[in-house]
């Protein structure tokens, strides 16, 4: 049997600040396992291109002064086909893995698994 071929993760960079995206897409291109499909400083420009490039992933600067920023991943994770989305805190190296995950709640118990779990 060969190897199984894997489709390279298509990721995009949303970063106020030029240097961290461009500094994370040459430290990403350097290990050649992703294709990084973009990258925006305009939230709003970020959302239409993460859908008509068709990102995988997306990587956001988490120390933005941005107040919007909850909003924006929020939108992001709301996306369909649905994204990843990667925080990175400049300050702290600090890896936010954000995730949508839903579910009904019919009784307390189902806040309380979801606390738990």
């Amino acid at each position: 049997m060969g190897k199984r071929q894997t489709r390279m993760k298509r990721v995009f960079i949303v970063s106020k600040h030029p240097l961290f995206g461009q500094g994370v897409e040459n430290l990403l291109a350097q290990r050649g396992r992703v294709a990084i499909v973009g990258h925006e400083q305009d939230s709003e420009a970020a959302l239409r291109c993460i859908q008509v490039l068709q990102a995988d992933v997306v990587i956001v600067d988490c120390d933005s002064k941005d107040t919007a920023l909850c909003a924006l991943i929020t939108r992001m994770l709301a996306l369909a086909p649905p994204v990843k989305v990667l925080g990175v805190g400049l300050h702290d190296n600090t890896l936010y893995i954000f995730r949508r995950e839903e579910k009904t709640v019919g009784t307390v118990e189902d806040l309380f698994d979801a606390i738990e779990s």
